[in-house]
């Protein structure tokens, strides 16, 4: 899988107006995951969609369910902040210390990365 990666826009004294991107189709999106970051979800389409933060970790070698968010049609959702060692994709593997989200629908789907 190719995901997109977001660039993390930084919440500053001057203020942010913050940049939106469409959500990526195909796979989903991804940044760097300090555990500082959320994810601002504005669901302009017609319908629910459903955010999944996919969470790479194990505990005693079972697999730690998705995180799923469900937006209804015309809302939005701040999604966030996401434990490291949770949700970051592990060292030495594909996008090290990235984070991977996936929608299950895009159309009129904007989203933004940020950091306070």
């Amino acid at each position: 899988m190719a995901y997109t990666d977001l660039t993390i826009q930084v919440v500053t004294i001057a203020g942010l107006e913050p940049a939106y991107v469409a959500a990526t189709a195909s796979d989903g999106d991804m940044w760097r995951n300090s555990g500082k970051e959320f994810l601002h979800v504005v669901n302009a389409g017609g319908g629910s969609i459903d955010v999944t933060v996919l969470t790479p970790a194990t505990v005693d070698g079972l697999a730690i369910e998705d995180k799923i968010v469900t937006i209804p049609a015309g809302e939005d959702r701040m999604i966030g902040t996401f434990k490291p060692s949770l949700y970051n994709n592990p060292a030495g593997g594909t996008d090290p210390s990235k984070i991977y989200v996936e929608y299950s629908g895009v159309s009129s789907v904007t989203v933004a990365a940020i950091r306070p």
